[in-house]
């Protein structure tokens, strides 16, 4: 006689959905044997299944593990039935599998064929040329810099707009592989293109206005243009190659509204000078930090950094190269270190666990407490790059 101990409540059977009868002596031995549990062989309810009638695969394959251990199970064994219930279970789920992946994963009440056509669809393209119109010689030269003539003991040039967009597009595609240190260029180039900005409308704003006030006494002067506008091709892979151009436009209309304004005697030539001078200062400015963050991380000693590099169970190599970022660009924000702060435009993909998170905040907490890695030296770089 059967232990009464050993009894499960009466539970519905995912198939007929009548009560279960109590497991009989000859079962309960079979799970001695193979060590298994009353529960185990019961159908359970605790997880969602993708069959109507709430059938658990992974309960009832566990219930039945002994019997596809084997290649030919017995017909004989009390769990046959449930044995082959299983398999046809099975075969049900990788037909709904393929179905929902024909799909394109839409909802099941989208036919086949609509669902494929997911798959179908291609890219999103521009059929127009994207061009940029510049009107004068300081948008021309910003855009396409300056480099030292072949032969001449000069070693350095000017960077241009063009030269600066390669170099965002490097950044931009560097944050994909989840380097916190392009993450944190992107980020700086972000808020020095918001300054840049603001710059470029206050110029523009200061010297319009007194074209208007003019124009309100009665003189009316039109904003010069060139006779012969000049069209560059664009063709940027990136966000950021875009942005450089709305500056470089930005940039152009506002040295022709400056211009129109000296040319009417309402600003002197050495004032106009002075705020050409100081937007072409800040613009360049951010294309030389964004040229030299893409040349030092593409360098052997850095290509291939990632946060994983910095936890603890990392390798030997990626060390390395965490200590060559620190000599180099010194210790990351925080907020930039574990991610919460993040560019207008990024490619990374959250690869990180929470608990890998967590070490990556308390590792940030460590390096900034740290006085020592906050000071870095031209040589140190220059050794390691």
């Amino acid at each position: 006689m059967a232990n009464p101990e050993l009894k499960p409540p009466p539970r519905k059977n995912a198939r007929s959905k009548k009560p279960v009868a109590a497991v009989t002596p000859a079962e309960l031995a079979l799970m001695k044997k193979h060590q298994l549990d009353v529960q185990d062989v019961l159908p359970s309810p605790r997880k969602i299944s993708p069959f109507a009638d709430g059938y658990d695969l992974e309960a009832e394959g566990m219930a039945v593990a002994h019997l596809l251990a084997v290649d030919e199970p017995s017909p004989r064994d009390p769990l046959y039935a449930r044995y082959e219930e299983y398999l046809d279970r099975v075969r049900a789920l990788e037909k709904m599998r393929q179905s929902h992946a024909t799909r394109a994963q839409g909802n099941s009440d989208v036919p086949l064929e609509q669902g494929m056509k997911l798959r179908r669809i291609g890219a999103l393209t521009s059929r127009d040329e994207d061009t940029m119109t510049v009107h004068t010689l300081e948008a021309c030269r910003l855009y396409t810099g300056v480099s030292p003539e072949p032969g001449s003991e000069s070693r350095f040039g000017v960077p241009g707009a063009r030269r600066a967009a390669n170099a965002l597009r490097q950044l931009f595609l560097l944050s994909g592989n989840d380097n916190p240190v392009a993450d944190l260029k992107l980020i700086e180039t972000d808020e020095r293109l918001a300054e840049i900005r603001k710059l470029i409308a206050g110029q523009e704003k200061l010297h319009a206005d007194k074209l208007n006030e003019r124009r309100n006494r009665g003189l009316s002067y039109s904003i010069l243009q060139s006779k012969s506008p000049q069209v560059f091709s664009l063709g940027y892979h990136s966000p950021y190659g875009y942005a450089v151009g709305d500056v470089c436009v930005g940039f152009d209309y506002c040295v022709r509204v400056i211009k129109s304004a000296s040319r009417r005697d309402l600003v002197s030539r050495q004032e106009e000078h002075a705020a050409l001078h100081r937007m072409k200062r800040e613009i360049r400015s951010m294309f030389e930090n964004a040229i030299t963050a893409s040349r030092l991380l593409m360098s052997p000693a850095l290509l291939g950094l990632c946060r994983s590099d910095y936890l603890p169970q990392s390798s030997e190599v990626s060390k390395k190269r965490v200590e060559a970022a620190k000599a180099i660009f010194g210790v990351l924000p925080q907020e930039v270190f574990i991610g919460t702060k993040t560019s207008r435009h990024s490619l990374r993909n959250q690869r990180l666990t929470s608990k890998d998170v967590e070490l990556l905040r308390q590792i940030s907490v460590q390096d900034l407490g740290d006085d020592g890695d906050q000071a870095i030296s031209a040589a140190a770089a220059s050794n390691l790059i």
